[in-house]
């Protein structure tokens, strides 16, 4: 499974190999990499993933691994369901505070385990908010939080995006401040005076940055202000209405030095898996063979949630008008461009007219995102928890 690298240096028309030195040949071979969260009376999420040697390169799902959480008193829980993009769901339901629990993964004849550990107990979230940023055109995301002597000081962040957005044009509305739309009816059949599901959609996103903060440093557990998210206003996220929904954990000692290292050797070198300057093995090991190194850290806690929304109306810079899609540019010479018109419609496009009856050679033709959102990335699956009855 592991390969090391052989370098072949060409010295004076002689050929010598050079083996690379143990540190630096473990950076180009297969390993797995294990992270995850133990929860406590909810869903815990735990990423099983493999990284290529040198020559291959590239990151690799493990679908087939088996993965559970076990507890020193003897508890175990049953076989993680795997998901997608390396995410396997555990039904950890409650756990017992008194009682210190590790993650199992097998794999491959090979059995990893996490260190045994306790729960560290998450205080709630005190508040979420934003500020603008006018000069670079940014709303930054912060959250409010304090604890006490029962918790660490040591943060953990992540956080889910919800956001709604709709297209240029509705076809519920034939007058539009640029004349009169056209758009097929036969491609469109769903759409009527009064229904449209191409108008609005939404986006989900998750976050896949390193989101952490210690205040051993400070005078006082408490942070505040501090930013976990940065959005533009040339995207669509803060077109219509956006909510995130924070997770926050506390951290031990230990997860918190491993995750510093990681946000520096990521930041350092643009990836997860690059070949680290510095490596960080974490608190995973291999029980049958100590020899084969696992990159990853698990975590045990309780976990704590607050959900937050942005609308456009709360933001006092001027939004930029956000679009997905274009108007076509027309020919110089547009004698008879009417029927090249007409024709766009017939695939998905829409017309703008300055006839409201029919279409000319000096009417403008614009793509199909422009009237259909579903063609810029989002679904209809609105969640369930969002504030407005939008369809």
């Amino acid at each position: 499974m592991c390969r090391l690298g052989i370098l072949l240096l060409f010295l004076s028309s002689c050929v010598e190999e050079y083996v690379l030195p143990d540190e630096i040949a473990e950076q180009y071979t297969e390993q797995l990499y294990i992270e995850g969260k133990i929860l406590s009376g909810t869903e815990s999420i735990v990423y099983v993933m493999k990284t290529a040697g040198m020559n291959t390169g590239g990151i690799f799902n493990v679908p087939d691994a088996k993965v559970y959480v076990l507890a020193e008193n003897g508890f175990r829980t049953e076989n993680a369901t795997y998901s997608t993009s390396g995410a396997y769901l555990i039904q950890t339901g409650e756990l017992n505070d008194l009682t210190r629990y590790k993650l199992v993964v097998e794999y491959e004849g090979n059995i990893y385990e996490s260190d045994y550990q306790y729960l560290q107990a998450s205080q709630e979230i005190d508040e979420i908010g934003f500020t603008e940023d006018f000069d670079k055109g940014e709303v930054r995301i912060w959250v409010n939080t304090q604890g006490d002597n029962q918790h660490t000081s040591y943060y953990m962040w992540t956080f889910e995006e919800d956001f709604e957005y709709h297209s240029m044009f509705d076809m519920r509305v034939i007058r539009t401040s640029a004349g009169y739309l056209h758009y097929s009816k036969n491609y469109y059949p769903e759409v009527t005076d009064y229904v449209n599901p191409y108008y609005y959609c939404w986006i989900h996103r998750n976050s896949h940055q390193i989101l952490i903060y210690g205040t051993d440093v400070l005078t006082e557990n408490a942070v505040k202000q501090h930013v976990i998210n940065k959005l533009t206003l040339d995207t669509p996220d803060l077109q219509t209405l956006y909510g995130i929904t924070v997770y926050q954990s506390n951290l031990s000692p230990e997860a918190y030095a491993y995750y510093s290292q990681m946000k520096s050797n990521t930041e350092e070198m643009g990836s997860l898996f690059a070949p680290m300057p510095t490596e960080v093995y974490g608190n995973i090991t291999c029980k049958n063979n100590p020899k084969i190194k696992v990159r990853g850290f698990v975590t045990a806690s309780t976990t704590t949630m607050k959900r937050f929304f942005i609308s456009a109306s709360d933001l006092k810079q001027v939004k930029c008008q956000w679009r997905d899609g274009k108007m076509l540019t027309k020919p110089i010479f547009s004698e008879g461009y009417a029927s090249s018109l007409i024709s766009y419609l017939n695939n998905g496009y829409a017309v703008v007219s300055i006839d409201p009856s029919q279409i000319t050679d000096s009417d403008v033709a614009y793509t199909a995102p422009c009237i259909n959102c579903l063609l810029s990335g989002g679904t209809k699956d609105k969640p369930e928890w969002w504030p407005n009855d939008h369809e």
